[in-house]
């Protein structure tokens, strides 16, 4: 059979020899070619396989005869006669050659089959891992969106105790130059804490925050919250009050390096007095 080139060779002439494979008959380059198609071919597997199995039926399916006791007679009487006898060779199967072959071909069938299979579990293994990141990215955003939930129902649940406590007391916070058009009110309550509402608030200058301060009556400022609004210059906070306190005078904002500062050091922008 003549060798073909294996770039150029089709499906249908690849196919073509799948019966040869099976007899071990092909060139180097054509076996290399078929091998190779095989590994995206089932079909033509399936051909091969087939005519394997077929073929090997064959070489193991024919009956041993002995050869008749009057042909060992006849060599025999030749032999002492002085005849020299007439030399018997018997061709070996085809088969018991070729079986090595065989071996190697459903090895090598073995492994393909073994290796589209592995491909196969691989691809539904990687398919299961990404659901697997899909789903544990989803969990993860759920979590974080309960937990910010959670909080914000905590925060409202603490506002409203401080807005509906009967000793809680209204201040009105005015902005100062130069945030005079900020404002804030604060609900403070000797028992339950004090809610801090911020509106039109600056943004703030890199590596500044916005410190929150209760005034005593005996003028000690005591840092209570750091505020970040939000782009449209809104913040809001409740926060317990400082251990001791019973008493407010006033309350402020002031402008603090990040971080807070121990006590008042920049520039006041709220300020509301009882």
């Amino acid at each position: 059979m003549a060798g073909g080139d294996s770039k150029a060779m089709d499906h249908n002439e690849l196919r073509d020899l799948t019966g040869a494979y099976a007899l071990g008959i092909l060139t180097d380059d054509e076996r290399l070619a078929l091998e190779s198609h095989l590994r995206d071919c089932p079909s033509c597997a399936d051909e091969v396989r087939e005519s394997i199995e077929a073929t090997s039926a064959l070489a193991f399916g024919v009956k041993q005869v002995d050869p008749p006791a009057s042909l060992r007679r006849r060599v025999l009487a030749a032999a002492t006669a002085g005849y020299e006898p007439i030399p018997l060779t018997t061709k070996p199967p085809a088969s018991s050659s070729a079986l090595p072959y065989w071996l190697s071909a459903a090895a090598a069938l073995a492994a393909v089959a073994l290796g589209l299979y592995a491909l196969n579990l691989r691809t539904k293994v990687q398919d299961l891992e990404a659901r697997l990141r899909v789903a544990t990215a989803a969990s993860e955003t759920m979590q974080k969106q309960l937990v910010s939930l959670s909080a914000e129902a905590s925060d409202a649940q603490r506002r409203f105790t401080i807005l509906a406590a009967r000793d809680v007391r209204r201040i009105d916070l005015a902005g100062l130059p130069p945030a005079t058009s900020a404002s804030a009110q604060a609900f403070w309550s000797p028992t339950q804490g004090l809610f801090f509402a911020g509106t039109n608030l600056p943004a703030l200058p890199a590596g500044r925050v916005y410190q929150l301060w209760m005034v005593t009556p005996e003028q000690a400022a005591l840092g209570i919250a750091l505020l970040t609004p939000d782009a449209s210059g809104r913040v809001t906070t409740t926060t317990p009050n400082p251990a001791g306190v019973t008493r407010v005078a006033a309350v402020a904002v002031t402008l603090e390096p990040a971080g807070g500062s121990p006590s008042p050091t920049g520039d006041k922008v709220l300020v509301g007095l009882f």
